[in-house]
C-alpha cells in the first residue's frame, strides 16, 4: 500500500523513552505514488540544502518506473517533469556532491536496476525493467538545468541494486552529507565504500522466473574519486517534448477543451486529482493524430473547486495543469 506522501517529523531521543513531534504530512497520489527511489540529498542554485527524490517506481498506471525526480524543499515540493532519468530507477549506490564555485551540484549512481541502459553504445529501453552496470551522473547547472551523463566505467558485474553508500565523511561535506567538492584539494581520494545490495548473473532474473539466480553481494568496493578529462562520456537528452493547454480556465463548466501537439504517435493517459492530492478519475484519452490536436474534455468532477489534470505521454513524459472550476 502506498502512501503517496512525503511526512515531515522531527525526532527527540534525549530521554527515556524515543518520540516524535512536528508532524506534517503532503499528499499526491500521482507524483508521490512511488517506492524505491533514491533519496538524493541536494545543495540548490540558491544555496539551500534539500533532496530530490529520484525516478523509482511504479507509476499509478503501469508497472513502469517514474522518470522524472521530485525536488523536496522547506517550501514544498517540485515535480521536475520537464527532464527524465532514464540510466537509474531504483534504489542503488549513490554519491552527492556539490561545487560552490561552479554553482553545480552532481549526483552519482552506481549499478542497480533501470529501464533503459547502453549496449555498444546504443541506448536500449527495456520495460522488464534488468539488473545492469551503468555507472552514470545527474547534473545541476546554476541555472537549475538537469543533465544525466553515462560515464565510460561501469560496475563489475550486474550490482549496485539496494546496495548502501558508506561515505567518507573525513572529507569536507554539508550537514546532510553532500561532499564539498570545491574545498577537496586532493587530485585522488577515497570517497567512501559501497556495501551489500543485490547481485544478479542475468538481465532479467525474475521476468524469467530465475529469482534464485541472484544473491546479497558479500563484496565491499572502495571508490575512488580521480580529478581527470573524461575522454567519452554520453549526455542523455532527457527533455520532455510534451506539454497541453486547458481553455477556458478558470471556466464555469466542467467542459474544457485541450490542446496539445505531438511530435510523434504517443499514447495519452489522463489523471484528476483534488488539490489535498486525492485521485478523482483517471482514463485513456482516443482519437488522436501525430501533430496539433483540439479536443473538448468533460470533467468528472464538482464545480467550485479547483483540480489538477495530468497527461501522461508515451507512458513517460508527465505534464500537468491546475483547472479552476468557478
Amino acid at each position: 500500500t502506498y502512501t503517496n506522501k512525503i511526512q515531515k517529523f522531527t525526532i527527540d531521543n534525549s530521554g527515556t523513552q524515543l518520540s516524535f513531534a512536528n508532524y506534517e504530512a503532503i499528499t499526491d497520489a500521482v507524483h508521490l505514488h512511488r517506492r524505491d527511489y533514491n533519496l538524493m540529498p541536494q545543495i540548490f542554485p540558491n544555496g539551500e540544502e534539500g533532496y530530490t527524490i529520484s525516478s523509482g517506481v511504479f507509476q499509478i498506471n503501469a508497472d513502469l518506473p517514474f522518470l522524472y525526480p521530485i525536488d523536496i524543499k522547506a517550501s514544498g515540493y517540485f515535480p521536475q517533469t520537464q527532464f527524465n532519468q532514464y540510466l537509474s530507477n531504483y534504489h542503488s549506490a549513490k554519491i552527492s556532491m556539490y561545487n560552490a564555485t561552479e554553482n553545480s551540484m552532481h549526483s552519482l549512481f552506481f549499478g542497480g536496476i533501470s529501464q533503459y541502459y547502453y549496449n555498444n553504445g546504443a541506448l536500449v529501453q527495456d520495460n522488464n525493467v534488468p539488473f545492469v552496470k551503468t555507472i552514470s551522473r545527474v547534473t545541476r547547472d546554476a541555472n537549475g538545468t538537469l543533465t544525466e551523463y553515462n560515464l565510460p566505467i561501469e560496475m563489475p558485474s550486474l550490482k549496485g541494486s539496494s546496495a548502501e553508500f558508506i561515505p567518507n565523511l573525513s572529507l569536507p561535506h554539508y550537514s546532510n552529507e553532500v561532499f564539498q567538492l570545491n574545498n577537496i584539494t586532493q587530485s585522488e581520494f577515497v570517497i567512501g565504500h559501497i556495501v551489500g545490495g543485490i547481485q544478479s548473473n542475468s538481465l532479467n532474473p525474475f521476468s524469467s522466473n530465475q529469482s534464485s539466480t541472484t544473491s546479497a553481494s558479500p563484496t565491499v568496493y572502495e571508490v575512488k574519486l580521480v580529478n581527470t578529462t573524461l575522454s567519452t562520456q554520453n549526455v542523455i537528452d532527457g527533455s520532455n517534448p510534451f506539454d497541453f493547454m486547458v481553455s477556458p480556465n478558470p471556466t464555469d463548466s466542467t467542459e474544457v477543451q485541450l490542446s496539445f501537439k505531438l511530435p510523434y504517435e504517443s499514447s495519452i493517459e489522463y489523471l484528476v486529482t483534488s488539490m489535498d492530492g486525492k485521485l478523482l478519475e483517471n482514463g485513456e484519452i482516443s482519437n488522436i493524430t501525430t501533430g496539433d490536436n483540439i479536443l473538448l474534455f468533460d470533467l468528472d468532477v464538482k464545480q467550485s473547486q479547483t483540480v489538477i489534470m495530468t497527461l501522461i505521454f508515451d507512458g513517460k513524459y508527465y505534464a500537468s495543469q491546475k483547472i479552476i472550476l468557478n
